[in-house]
C-alpha cells in the first residue's frame, strides 16, 4: 500500500472517529432539552444524529460478516492444501492400482 493511500484510509478512519463521537456528544448533551413541541429542531438533529450512529452500526456488522467469511474461505483454503497436497498421490505413495 502506498503512503497515499495510506495516509487517506488514517484520514477517513479519523473522520469516522470524529463524527461518532460528536453525534454521541451532541445526542447526550441535548438529551434534556426543552422541547418547543412538533417542529423542535433539536429533535430533529437529535433525530439524524441517532440514524448517523445507526448507519455506522451496520456498517461495523457488515465488515464484521466480509471478515467472519474471509476467514472462513481462508480456513477451508488451508485444508484443502492438507488434503491435496501434491507429495499425497498414490504415485508418491507407490500405491498399486490394480483393476
Amino acid at each position: 500500500m502506498s503512503k497515499a493511500k495510506r495516509a487517506a484510509a488514517l484520514m477517513a478512519c479519523i473522520g469516522m472517529i470524529l463524527v461518532l463521537f460528536t453525534s454521541s456528544a451532541y445526542i447526550a448533551l441535548e438529551a434534556g432539552h426543552d422541547c418547543v413541541g412538533e417542529h423542535c429542531e433539536v429533535c430533529e438533529y437529535i433525530g439524524e444524529a441517532m440514524a448517523i450512529l445507526r448507519g455506522f452500526g451496520l456498517m461495523v456488522a457488515a465488515a464484521l460478516l466480509v471478515c467472519a467469511v474471509m476467514a472462513l474461505r481462508h480456513a477451508i483454503h488451508r485444508t484443502e492444501g492438507i488434503w491435496l497436497h501434491p507429495a499425497c498421490t498414490p504415485v508418491s505413495w507407490k500405491v498399486r492400482l490394480n483393476n
